[in-house]
């Protein structure tokens, strides 16, 4: 129960601060350079190859993001003055790191459903042939 305390709260700091919403936009604008680039450039390809390329180029994204949420979360804290405070509490300290990582990942369900419309656009045409 303590966890979705800090759940909602840490997700609360994320939506609304900017700090999420400017590492969403940026992985955002990446992913769309990089699906052009390879959706859009060179020799026609076939739409597993394109979707290949790009789940591989988002995962390595998505791994960045995931570091630049989590960091965030106990540097705020400790920026804020609230680290003593949370740590002073009756919650566990597996509790606040838990409730810290379900916020996180919380955040980074939002990153990857906001993508979904580039893959869905290879799905819905099928083969990629802009030759």
């Amino acid at each position: 129960m303590n966890a979705l305390t800090i759940l909602r709260r840490d997700l609360g700091a994320y939506l609304r601060g900017y700090t999420g919403y400017v590492i969403i936009a940026a992985v955002l604008f990446i992913d769309g350079l990089l699906f052009n680039a390879y959706a859009m450039g060179g020799e026609a390809r076939y739409s597993h190859e394109v979707l290949s390329q790009f789940f591989h180029q988002s995962s390595g994204l998505v791994m960045i993001s995931a570091v630049l949420l989590s960091m965030r979360t106990i540097a705020e804290e400790r920026q804020d003055g609230t680290e003593v405070l949370l740590q002073s509490s009756i919650v566990s300290d597996f509790q606040i790191v838990f409730g810290k990582y379900l916020a996180a990942l919380a955040m980074l369900v939002l990153l990857i459903g906001a993508t979904l419309y580039l893959p869905a656009m290879i799905l819905i045409n099928g083969k990629v042939s802009w030759a």
